[in-house]
């Protein structure tokens, strides 16, 4: 497929490349590892886990494309989590603002 981020002749289930990025120390630091495959046509499948600043027990997520792209609808779109991550995240804002203001 033209413009695909999987090489031509990739498996499902195939492990994509770690990279590890490094930024500059913040006052207040946020790290969050996830491990990604490839599981299906369309379908992701991430292993999420928030090491810093509080260590919680890991998760996983899935990811999947509608049929009429390739997809096999066996999860939400990855646009619908991105929105979705959004989304929360401006509510937890608008929550922190309302009770730093009394309104709650």
């Amino acid at each position: 497929m033209e413009n695909s981020p999987v090489e031509p002749g990739a498996t499902a289930g195939a492990q994509l490349d770690q990279y590890e990025v490094t930024l500059p120390k913040a006052a207040h630091s946020v790290v969050i590892s996830l491990d990604a495959v490839s599981s299906g046509k369309r379908r992701n499948d991430v292993r999420v886990r928030m090491e810093e600043p509080w260590a919680r027990p890991e998760w996983e997520l899935a990811s999947d494309e509608p049929s009429a792209i390739g997809g096999e609808e066996t999860a939400p779109m990855p646009l619908s989590i991105f929105a979705t991550g959004v989304a929360t995240c401006f509510m937890t804002q608008v929550r922190n603002f309302a009770r730093q203001r009394g309104f709650m």
